[in-house]
């Protein structure tokens, strides 16, 4: 994936999205206010009767660039220090995929080839992400639903947990050798992040990128990556 402009659809989807994220925040009344578009059409755009053109779109997308920051979008979900219900957050379509394009802009010049998600509840933004840049799509699980002649597992142990859990990963992840980008809803441990980087990197799978929406700061912070990897987490938590 290199730098590049987006096309008109995927700029009028974008402007959809966020059109429809606000729209459940405030009335058409307010939202006409803020972004200096007649109701009527709002609603239309809401509506799906029509799409905004792409003066609108401009228009729409700059407004959100600048009051719409991706770590506001995530705070909304996180009750302080507490993630207990932070789950929810990919139940929004509008968020994820407003996120995975603050995913796409975050690694904006990084050769990404795959994407892989860690946890099965970061798979809607994986996905989001590997639909509008073209990458392949993986996902790790806790049992070998490819075969186990198709996937290989993946040991780790959280801190004061008696005995090790397992993950599987799909071998095709070699498709991707030359630039794996991983994604996880939330970093509140080293494992099992660190392991699957060991075992990729075994495996010749070489890790570009790792984004997470929230993330603990002494945890981040101390993650080891490879050489060149680029860490990216929406949220830091103390």
């Amino acid at each position: 994936m290199s730098a590049r402009r987006a096309t008109a659809y995927e700029t009028v989807t974008a402007a959809v999205d966020v059109i429809r994220y606000l729209k459940e925040r405030y009335n058409y009344r307010k939202l006409s206010s803020l972004l200096k578009i007649p109701q009527s059409t709002l609603t239309r755009y809401v509506r799906g009767e029509t799409v905004p053109r792409l003066s609108h779109a401009r228009r729409i997308l700059e407004w959100g660039q600048r009051y719409l920051r991706p770590e506001d979008l995530v705070r909304e979900f996180v009750n302080g220090e507490d993630l207990d219900g932070f789950a929810r957050i990919v139940t929004e379509p509008s968020v994820v995929r407003m996120l995975a394009g603050s995913a796409i802009e975050a690694f904006t010049g990084r050769r990404i080839l795959g994407v892989l998600s860690i946890d099965h509840l970061a798979l809607p933004i994986a996905t989001a992400f590997a639909l509008l840049t073209g990458t392949k799509l993986f996902q790790l699980s806790e049992g070998p639903q490819w075969g186990r002649e198709r996937s290989f597992p993946i040991f780790y142990r959280h801190e004061g947990e008696p005995s090790p859990k397992c993950l599987w990963c799909p071998t095709s992840v070699s498709e991707a050798g030359d630039g794996m980008l991983l994604m996880t809803l939330a970093v509140t441990h080293h494992a099992p992040l660190s392991e699957v980087i060991k075992a990729l990197e075994e495996r010749k799978v070489r890790v570009s990128g790792i984004y997470t929406l929230v993330a603990k700061r002494r945890v981040w912070n101390e993650l080891r990556v490879p050489v060149a990897c680029k860490k990216h987490a929406v949220l830091l938590l103390s």
